[in-house]
């Protein structure tokens, strides 16, 4: 499965527009809930996420046109590297807390 990504903000890495990525076509069971947010207490405990490992322990994330994502590109992947970020009328949820502690932690980082 090959997903094409438009770059709606870069937190860090190279400067671009868009990226592709490709995962395997295996169907996995994934959540495309934010986590009210990622406000939910769940989404910050241990094996939180939208995430799963399938039963070869590989995780190959599955992606719904329309939505946005905080995505970590690049290896390994965990159940965190491909969070749902809700968006209204385009905009993405700048007040998002696990786009916030991200950003919190990349802050000044330089690629």
């Amino acid at each position: 499965m090959e997903y094409e990504f438009l770059v709606q903000k870069r937190i860090v890495g190279s400067a671009r527009g868009s990226f592709t990525l490709k995962f395997h076509d295996t169907p996995q069971r994934q959540d495309e809930q934010s986590f009210d947010n990622h406000q939910a207490e769940r989404f910050w405990q241990r094996g939180g996420g939208r995430l799963f490992n399938d039963t070869t322990c590989l995780i190959d994330p599955t992606f719904v046109v329309g939505h946005s994502y905080l995505a970590f590109v690049g290896q390994p992947i965990t159940r965190r590297s491909f969070e749902r970020i809700e968006s209204t009328s385009g905009q993405l949820n700048f007040n998002d807390k696990w786009l916030q502690y991200v950003e919190a932690k990349l802050r000044g980082r330089q690629d």
